[in-house]
């Protein structure tokens, strides 16, 4: 039994000693004088008790805190060591069970904290979760969380729901992690210039140009409502199932952000960007469907413009896909069936509903869009961690916890002549 146990046990102990004397007074139904006194100082003795339990817990919240090894220096193989092992669902434990050992969680969010020079409004997790505000989830009905407390629990054939396939991470774009502050990378937009000259000739003077291109933090917030006994007793635990899920959201809220967030609360996407080369097209007043031609001009475009280089493939939704793929010759012979829908003219195709389908030119509607480009000139920035709040007070009542979720991030191009696109594509319904 530790300190703090030992302690609680004597205050329980002393607690039923007044409670005897209190309910058992002398034969003319008052307290006797040694009675009173030893009532007293067994109150003394208890509120000396009750201070003594508040420090020891103090010290044993501490203590399990700090129970994750120390992060020292800049060894980010040990740091990644610790990100491994950090479990969202014991941190969020832990919030309501001071005996859940979730060192390694706290240390992990003080390390990320100190890193970034950013304060945590809950505890700082690594970037492999993320939450969207759902129905709450708990353990006494099935549907809503019973099935992760099963006898026999296979964690690898969990059904997940149908989602937007997250595409950032396939095509290739930089992740920047653990920025602090506005972030500014410089480019050079234009470079020393060379000439031939004859004896005695002397060149004329150039000089390298630069630009630059800022990221700043944009937060994206959830939250969700989990059951005590989901956390406490799921069997085995709902750790990769919550972690899982969280994943999928942030990738895929980055992503539709990436492609076609407005830049006003959400990051600029690409498709918003004003100067993103679009393929001039004729006859697509309204919109048009795509032809075989201007996917071999999309490419032509960029090698013209030096720019065919770096993660080249494309990026669209399954409509144009299709689209494409119905495209024939004049024998009637499909073109690219051979090669969709993994790649097109040699290069990788990425596809995901997070494109849109439902752009307007004039007085065409539902048009998709179609991208093609160096993916790896797409900056996604990510600052701290996961910043995960646990609230078990609004939700009390219910046995239930409500969590709340930050991430700032922020996406950048480096190069927008990397890219061209076609945002008045015509499709099936």
């Amino acid at each position: 039994m530790n300190r703090l146990e030992e302690l609680r046990a004597k205050l329980r102990k002393l607690t039923a000693e007044m409670r005897q004397i209190t309910e058992n007074p002398a034969a003319n139904g008052e307290h006797s004088t040694e009675q009173n006194a030893k009532f007293d100082a067994l109150k003394a003795e208890a509120d000396s008790v009750e201070k003594l339990i508040e420090r020891a817990a103090v010290l044993d919240d501490l203590e399990r805190r700090a129970g994750g090894p120390q992060v020292v220096g800049s060894g980010d193989a040990r740091f990644d060591d610790l990100c491994g092992r950090v479990s969202l669902t014991r941190a969020l434990a832990s919030t309501f069970d001071n005996k859940i050992d979730a060192g390694v969680e706290h240390e992990v969010s003080t390390e990320l904290q100190r890193r970034t020079g950013r304060q945590a409004q809950g505890i700082l997790v690594p970037h492999s979760v993320f939450l969207e505000r759902r129905a709450g989830q708990v353990a006494a009905n099935n549907v809503d969380g019973g099935y992760l407390v099963p006898d026999s629990y296979r964690p690898d054939l969990i059904i997940d729901k149908l989602r937007a396939a997250s595409i950032l991470a396939q095509l290739g774009v930089t992740v920047l992690t653990g920025l602090m502050g506005r972030v500014v990378i410089p480019k050079i937009t234009g470079s020393t210039g060379v000439e031939w000259i004859g004896e005695n000739e002397e060149a004329n003077t150039t000089k390298m140009q630069f630009g630059q291109m800022a990221v700043s933090p944009k937060t994206v917030s959830g939250q969700a409502v989990m059951s005590r006994s989901l956390l406490m007793n799921s069997n085995p635990s709902i750790e990769s199932l919550v972690r899982s899920d969280i994943a999928k959201i942030v990738a895929e809220a980055v992503d539709t952000a990436a492609i076609s967030g407005t830049g006003v609360k959400d990051p600029k996407g690409l498709l918003n960007y004003s100067t993103l080369p679009l393929l001039t097209r004729t006859g697509a007043d309204n919109g048009k469907a795509v032809t075989a031609d201007e996917l071999i001009d999309m490419t032509a475009e960029l090698d013209i413009a030096n720019s065919l280089t770096g993660n080249l493939k494309w990026l669209t939704n399954p409509k144009v896909v299709r689209e494409i793929m119905k495209l024939v010759d004049g024998e009637e012979r499909y073109i690219f069936l051979s090669q969709l829908p993994a790649s097109l003219l040699s290069y990788a195709v990425g596809r995901s509903t997070n494109v849109p389908s439902n752009l307007t030119k004039a007085s065409g509607s539902d048009l998709s869009a179609l991208i093609f480009g160096d993916w790896s000139s797409m900056i996604t920035g990510y600052w701290g961690g996961l910043d995960v709040l646990a609230n078990p007070y609004s939700e009390a009542a219910k046995g239930q916890v409500l969590i709340h979720v930050f991430q700032d991030v922020d996406v950048g191009v480096r190069h927008i002549e990397s890219f061209t696109a076609l945002k008045d594509v015509i499709t099936e319904a």
